[in-house]
């Protein structure tokens, strides 16, 4: 029996989703190895699960005081008896799935958190990548990420060399409404952005707007990965009557921009009733659609901050399952 297998990956403040298919192709969308948190983050994260933020600071001065090894957040909270998962590192994930190359890499949109790892996957570890999806952007990158976090600049030059590839990998820019057999064979649709979408975010230097909004299907069951798309894009995507009834009926949503809630489109959502909902990160208090998510998904709202990766089995005759690294029970 055939499968088509997704791995949504925790990998801290940022997306990595890997998809294997029964054609033997592999995919990847975007990447994210940047496992810094800053302070907000950390504290929000102890925080979230009972822990004092206070408590830990005090911990580790005492450590560096007497110049002991350092205890991570992880490490706190599995001292206190608390579950957070660590994120891992997606190239050593890669690598113990035996990947060696992706038929297509897709970049969603021209982020660092979406791209942080770029250089070591393709040129320090040689991964192939024959197809490089990309979107006609004009973004200029300064390197400073969420809170304050600096990126390595050799993720930025990595994409910028592999968006102007013409071989080994193919530089392809794909929008609504165009087809290629090989990734129709893959059950794949392009759900957004269409050209109109990139040329308005590229005017506003809004660039959640061009993020690649995807649609697998197989075997009966339907996939969506939302990227970063904004609730703007969701209100374009559902004006499409087409688009709007291939959107019914989802087995998993992966919500857009980690799960925040100015990318949370209620109709949108409503109209998907998804079984599952995943977001990469999820759950910050904050800026959070946790709950307006749950209002609409049929079983869990899924975090990879809280559950760890999260994988997604499908099966040629229908039937399908879904786990996680942490099995607790909310």
């Amino acid at each position: 029996m055939s499968e088509l297998k997704f791995h949504f990956l925790n990998v801290g403040h940022g997306d990595c989703t890997i998809i294997q298919f029964p054609s033997g192709r592999n995919m990847i969308i975007d990447i994210n190895n940047a496992k810094s948190l800053d302070e907000d983050e950390q504290k929000e994260l102890l925080e979230s699960v009972g822990l004092s933020y206070s408590e830990y600071t005090l911990q580790r001065k005492l450590q560096e005081a007497f110049r002991t090894n350092l205890t991570s957040i992880y490490e706190f909270a599995q001292e206190k008896k608390r579950t957070l998962p660590t994120p891992i590192d997606p190239i050593d994930y890669i690598k113990d799935l035996n990947i060696q190359s992706f038929f297509r890499y897709v970049q969603t949109h021209p982020d660092m958190d979406h791209m942080s790892g770029l250089y070591r996957l393709h040129s320090q570890e040689e991964i192939k990548i024959e197809n490089f999806w990309d979107t006609e952007n004009d973004k200029v990158q300064d390197f400073n990420g969420h809170g304050g976090r600096l990126y390595d600049a050799r993720d930025w030059d990595e994409y910028q060399k592999l968006r102007v590839s013409e071989s080994n990998p193919k530089a392809l820019f794909y929008y609504r409404g165009n087809q290629n057999s090989y990734y129709t064979e893959d059950g794949i649709t392009i759900l957004s952005p269409t050209k109109e979408l990139v040329d308005k975010s590229n005017e506003k230097k809004d660039y959640n707007k061009l993020s690649y909004v995807l649609l697998i299907e197989y075997a009966g069951n339907k996939v969506v990965l939302g990227g970063d798309a904004d609730k703007e894009v969701w209100e374009e995507i559902i004006s499409d009557e087409n688009l709007k009834e291939q959107l019914k009926n989802v087995v998993v949503l992966k919500a857009s921009h980690h799960g925040r809630d100015s990318c949370f489109h209620e109709e949108a959502v409503k109209l998907m009733a998804p079984q599952w909902t995943v977001c990469s990160v999820g759950k910050k208090p904050e800026n959070d659609a946790h709950n307006q998510y749950k209002k609409h998904t049929k079983n869990k709202v899924l975090s990879t901050r809280f559950r760890g990766n999260i994988t997604l089995t499908l099966r040629s005759d229908g039937t399908g399952s879904i786990d996680w690294t942490d099995n607790k029970e909310e």
